[in-house]
């Protein structure tokens, strides 16, 4: 199918994947598997590398003799995750901030922010960050959420969006479907699911 008015990529469909570096892993992989539900697709054994030539710097920009795994997930109804974990002697160690550049975060839709809360503060590995926000005024009146952290410094958010936020509104009584994408039924939905 076409769309002629279409802008950007030519025949884009949809974004494939997040990508996520991480430093170790195999904790990371635990984490997303065992704490936020993810299912493993596939993972890579051995190592990629390609010591040899220059195909790890040509291709992702890294140092030549770098080697990398990774993990792709399955994460809800319509969301691939790519855990990568680079062995690279120039690798900068740290985690950047939600205000550095490249720094992204993973946000998950929740009918329910304070079991989804309460399931979190017990879970190991998350340190919460502040208390859930709800907006009071302007396009995300009604919308709450909270940030929390891994173990390894990575960002990531809880929120809910109930139907009668502002920019979701429309004139048929349902979600703005112009602008925005309504949650899957459920988060084990397999892709392809309409309401």
């Amino acid at each position: 199918m076409s769309d002629s008015t279409h802008t950007g990529i030519p025949t884009a469909r949809s974004i494939d994947h997040v990508g996520i570096s991480v430093p170790d892993l195999d904790e990371a992989h635990e984490f997303f598997v065992d704490v936020l539900g993810c299912e493993t697709v596939f993972e890579t054994t051995p190592p990629i590398d390609d010591s040899t030539q220059d195909w790890m710097e040509r291709n992702l920009g890294v140092h030549p003799d770098s080697t990398m795994r990774l993990v792709k997930l399955r994460c809800g109804p319509n969301t691939m995750v790519e855990l990568l974990d680079y062995d690279d002697p120039e690798r900068r160690e740290g985690t950047p901030t939600n205000s550095d550049n490249g720094a992204a975060h993973l946000c998950f839709q929740v009918d329910d922010i304070d079991a989804a809360l309460e399931y979190l503060r017990d879970a190991d590995g998350v340190e919460i960050q502040g208390e859930p926000r709800t907006a009071e005024e302007g396009p995300e009146a009604g919308q709450t959420f909270v940030y929390f952290t891994t173990s390894w410094g990575l960002q990531l958010e809880i929120m809910n969006t109930p139907a009668d936020t502002a920019f979701l509104r429309d004139d048929t009584d349902g979600w703005n479907d112009e602008h925005w994408l309504a949650p899957a039924p459920d988060w084990d939905t397999q892709p392809g699911w309409s309401e």
